[in-house]
């Protein structure tokens, strides 16, 4: 039952969801799951129709190439969902997810969407709406790898994950210097690199496996 009750105070706050008056009618169409830490929930190429809502725990999303390279396009944390465009096509999944940590995700089907969505039509506009603002990020994203050089993309990756806590920027969570190249598009050397930079140069700092930001990034490197 808690699971329920943390399910539906989660959907009032996701805009796909947040003009649903009976918050109830799409919760009870939920499948609720636990999945371990770096289990694959979907693989790029997979036949799918499935939305899920992260309950609890922390997920990525990335795509890979035949040599395993992989390129982390966002991580995904408490709140959060994916898999949103199963619900309009019938092709093969986009990209791959995998698990961060042990998370606890809501599943609902494609057949259980339509079925909510004929009931409270609002559920379209705002999934085209949502469907927009995503393929705007992507598009920015592109611009930024294609257009922009490494030391950019990571400030901007840095800065995008740090939230601020007692009048600093934080990192809080625990990144490998491959994790941050694959969401920055670049190479474990050069973050390595820029992070050592930015840290003699008193721009950032490294405690408890934190980073944490002390003063705005300078605007080249």
């Amino acid at each position: 039952m808690s699971e329920i009750n943390s399910l539906e105070n989660i959907l009032v706050n996701i805009p796909l969801f947040s003009n649903l008056k009976e918050i109830d009618d799409i919760s009870k169409l939920t499948h609720i799951k636990t999945y371990v830490k770096n289990t694959t929930v979907i693989n790029e190429g997979d036949i799918s129709d499935s939305l899920y809502i992260i309950i609890s725990g922390r997920a990525k999303v990335f795509i890979s190439d035949e040599q395993g390279k992989e390129l982390m396009l966002k991580s995904l944390g408490k709140g959060d969902y994916f898999g949103e465009m199963s619900l309009l096509d019938e092709s093969p999944r986009s990209a791959s997810i995998t698990t961060l940590e042990d998370s606890l995700l809501a599943t609902i089907s494609k057949s259980n969407f339509i079925q909510c969505m004929l009931k409270h039509p609002d559920i379209a506009i705002s999934l085209s709406t949502e469907l927009c603002k995503r393929l705007r990020l992507t598009t920015e994203n592109l611009k930024d790898i294609a257009l922009t050089d490494g030391y950019s993309r990571i400030a901007k990756t840095l800065l995008q994950m740090a939230e601020v806590q007692n009048d600093k920027k934080i990192i809080a969570r625990k990144l490998t210097h491959q994790n941050i190249a694959n969401m920055a598009g670049t190479s474990r050397e050069m973050v390595t690199r820029i992070l050592n930079d930015l840290t003699q140069g008193g721009y950032l700092s490294i405690e408890d496996k934190k980073i944490i930001i002390h003063k705005s990034l300078p605007g080249g490197w």
